[in-house]
């Protein structure tokens, strides 16, 4: 997630970057709630 941040960050700023980034994150949790599985590290 670090590297697609710092992508982003270059092309669309800072804010921008961080919101897509938790955008991210919340679709990840939601996915592991629902689905009631374990948390995989790099899976996507």
């Amino acid at each position: 997630m670090r590297l697609k941040y710092n992508k982003l960050k270059a092309i669309k700023g800072a804010m921008r970057a961080i919101i897509a980034i938790a955008r991210k994150l919340i679709i990840r949790i939601r996915r592991i709630l629902i689905n009631n599985e374990p948390y995989r590290i790099g899976a996507c």
